[in-house]
């Protein structure tokens, strides 16, 4: 799973139709440290991949990008397995301006 869309890397050179897939996701949950409080905070952390295309990523090629980004998901009034949190990584990429029109893979 991933999604394409073009990628611009820093040094200004596009990659057309670029490979973007979730490699790590790092969970952390918190309790409230006032030591009243059962609230507990998560935060899920993660590591993007940007390959040139699909079939550089397939052959492990170099990658041509990489961003990270953190998300918070309130527990609260949540049922247990309701949260996809890979699908929930690439909705959230999705709202970027940078992944406008971006293509699930």
């Amino acid at each position: 799973m991933g999604l394409i869309c073009d990628y611009i890397t820093p040094g200004g050179l596009t990659a057309v139709g670029a490979y973007h897939r979730i490699d790590t996701i790092h969970v952390d949950l918190r309790k409230a440290e006032d030591g009243v409080s059962n609230e507990t905070t998560c935060y899920i952390y993660y590591n993007i991949e940007i390959s040139k295309d699909k079939a550089s990523r397939d052959v492990e090629n170099p990658l041509v990008g990489g961003l990270s980004f953190r998300l918070e998901v309130d527990l609260t009034n949540m049922a247990a397995n309701q949260y996809n949190i890979v699908k929930g990584g690439y909705e959230y990429l999705k709202t970027l301006s940078e992944y406008d029109g971006a293509v699930d893979e």
